[in-house]
């Protein structure tokens, strides 16, 4: 009966281990993912002149570089409201169904070509940005955001602790695919006003 024991519990141990593993492994996947299409887009802007970056295309329209600049601002609140969550010391539940079909909303929605408006703590935009300080402070936020999720424990990274306007409660391994989404659609514009 004990070694019998022993063996179910080192079953155990090797099925959570390979847990922890590929969900550290998804983390870095998703980050170096992000990583990748960050630097190509903040590279393919730089050939750029700053009169490119920094041109409106109408009045009620943001620049390239705001854009960029609120792509920061997106991540760097994220982080920061999920931060203030997860020290309030209340639990959320694990990804699941609902938080899944959340992020196919999220998906199919940016797909779609209407404009969506961004909420208000995202949405506010400095005026006179500097392309360098922009592109330094998002790598550093990227930097501080990696740091942080790889120090968290696999249960709050997949716990539903991030709320999405959209999607909805999801997971922080969902949040990293949130971003990308987000810099995806908003790369589209970001080219498009970089040729105008």
């Amino acid at each position: 009966m004990f070694v019998g024991y022993n063996k179910k519990r080192k079953i155990n141990l090797a099925i959570h281990l390979s847990a922890i593993i590929m969900i550290q492994a998804q983390l870095t996947e998703k980050l170096s993912a992000l990583e990748r299409a960050t630097l190509a887009l903040l590279d393919h802007a730089t050939t750029f002149p700053e009169a490119a970056r920094t041109a409106k295309p109408a009045l009620d329209t943001w620049s390239p570089i705001e854009v960029v600049y609120h792509l920061y601002l997106s991540e760097r609140m994220s982080q920061l409201l999920v931060q203030r969550f997860i020290s309030s010391g209340k639990k959320a539940p694990q990804e699941s169904l609902k938080s899944s079909i959340g992020m196919w909303k999220l998906r199919f929605g940016n797909l779609l070509p209407v404009r969506i408006k961004a909420p208000g703590p995202v949405a506010k935009i400095p005026s006179n940005l500097e392309w360098d300080r922009v592109r330094e402070e998002w790598l550093a936020q990227r930097r501080d955001l990696q740091s942080w999720l790889v120090g968290l424990s696999d249960e709050v990274v997949t716990s539903t602790c991030f709320r999405h306007p959209i999607a909805g409660d999801i997971s922080l391994v969902q949040m990293l695919d949130f971003f990308l989404i987000h810099l995806n659609r908003h790369e589209q514009q970001i080219r498009k006003r970089l040729r105008a």
